[in-house]
């Protein structure tokens, strides 16, 4: 590990404040909490400055996923056990041991945290924990669903959703209010539908490339919008719209009635999470990052070809910040391999409202999505976690 690599001097947008070395490979993205960066490596977890990168503090314990900061406290998991860690201080306030693998991120919400666990290699069905976060007592475990479940807050129920089933746990007690199945016909290439809530309706998209809009509160089943596409879905919401990407095309629909609002031919497939943002919905499609008007599906504007992104956007204060990866080599015309010039990694920010190119920076390695406070930049990349000057209105 090294210190922060600073002078100390403000720059410009696009330019790096620091960067801190943390001798281990980073991910996937930072955490910041009043004006303090956290994030965890195989080694540690640390909470370093925000505005120059000096270290906090350091807490000793491998980190698997990001942390997350409520009311003065950390919560960070890894293969054996939940920490609970002051933000002031890095000590040590609990530690919750399941017994087998976390397999996601700490969720915490209305003073509990909520997190599953199980055997990262069998096969057998994973457990649902609700730790009271400031004790770190067990309140309740719902067992019987998969390691790698997705984990939705939606009203006074933890929305459960696996490769074949959505579940609702009542979050006080713990007891299932309601199971739906999805259906599981063919091997689209992920190994769990993709979930969005929209007001009081939860949308999962299952493994026959349908959008199944089901009751939060009941468990019934809404309305089915078939989108005729089976490939690797991509599924956002906002209050009252389901978007979802199959294919070439985004789609929208009215998360009430599951009426088809408008969709938007991308061309080359619609690839990676969307992004809801304001009025505007922001996905790739191949190399090209798009921007749609949320309410018509006009596109607003694109952005590329630039290579392929890395990870999913990060829209803040008025800019769109993405990695890209251009390709090492191009094909000449006589057929052969060549090297190309624009080979590399980079972090580049574009107007959100034009999709005019702000800035790029050249990373080095490839970015996870980045996370916007303060009118900083934090990204991490292998080993290293930068601090990028943004906009002046970030």
């Amino acid at each position: 590990m090294s210190g922060p690599d600073t002078d100390g001097k403000q720059r410009g947008p696009g330019t790096a404040q620091w960067c801190f070395e943390t001798g281990g490979t980073v991910g996937p993205s930072p955490t910041v909490a009043d004006g303090t960066v956290y994030v965890g490596n195989a080694e540690a977890l640390y909470a370093i400055h925000g505005a120059d990168g000096s270290v906090q503090w350091r807490f000793d314990t491998r980190v698997t996923h990001s942390p997350t900061v409520a009311d003065g406290t950390v919560y960070a998991g890894n293969a054996s056990s939940l920490y609970a860690v002051e933000a002031a201080t890095g000590s040590e306030q609990w530690r919750f041991r399941a017994g087998e693998s976390f397999g996601s991120p700490p969720m915490v919400a209305d003073g509990t945290v909520y997190v599953s666990s199980g055997d990262p290699i069998g096969d057998r069905n994973a457990t649902l924990h609700a730790v009271d976060a400031a004790t770190g007592d067990e309140q309740w475990r719902f067992d019987a669903v998969s390691r790698d479940a997705e984990l939705t807050v939606a009203d006074d129920s933890v929305v459960v959703t696996d490769a074949e089933t959505v579940s609702a746990v009542d979050a006080a007690s713990g007891t299932r209010r309601w199971t739906t199945d999805i259906p599981s016909e063919r091997f689209t290439g992920i190994d769990r539908p993709r979930v969005a809530v929209a007001g009081e309706t939860v949308a999962v998209v299952g493994d026959d490339g349908d959008v199944h809009a089901i009751d939060a509160g009941t468990g019934d089943q809404r309305w089915v919008y078939g989108t005729k596409h089976w490939a690797t879905p991509s599924v956002a919401a906002s209050d009252t719209d389901v978007y979802v990407g199959q294919g070439s095309t985004l789609h929208a629909v009215d998360s009430a009635t599951g009426d088809e609002r408008w969709t938007l031919e991308t061309g080359p497939k619609v690839t990676l999470p969307l992004t809801v943002a304001a009025d505007t919905v922001y996905l790739r499609a191949s190399s090209t990052l798009y921007a749609a008007d949320a309410s018509t599906g006009d596109r607003r504007w694109r952005d590329g070809p630039v290579g392929l992104f890395s990870a999913p956007p990060t829209v803040a204060g008025g800019a769109v910040y993405v990695g890209a990866c251009s390709p090492h080599y191009r094909v000449a015309p006589d057929g052969t391999a060549a090297r190309a010039a624009s080979g590399g990694t980079r972090l580049r920010a574009v107007d959100s409202a034009t999709g005019t190119a702000q800035w790029r920076y050249e990373t080095g390695e490839r970015p996870h999505s980045p996370t916007v406070a303060d009118g900083t930049v934090y990204v991490e990349c292998g080993q290293r976690l930068y601090a990028i000057a943004a906009r002046s209105d970030a």
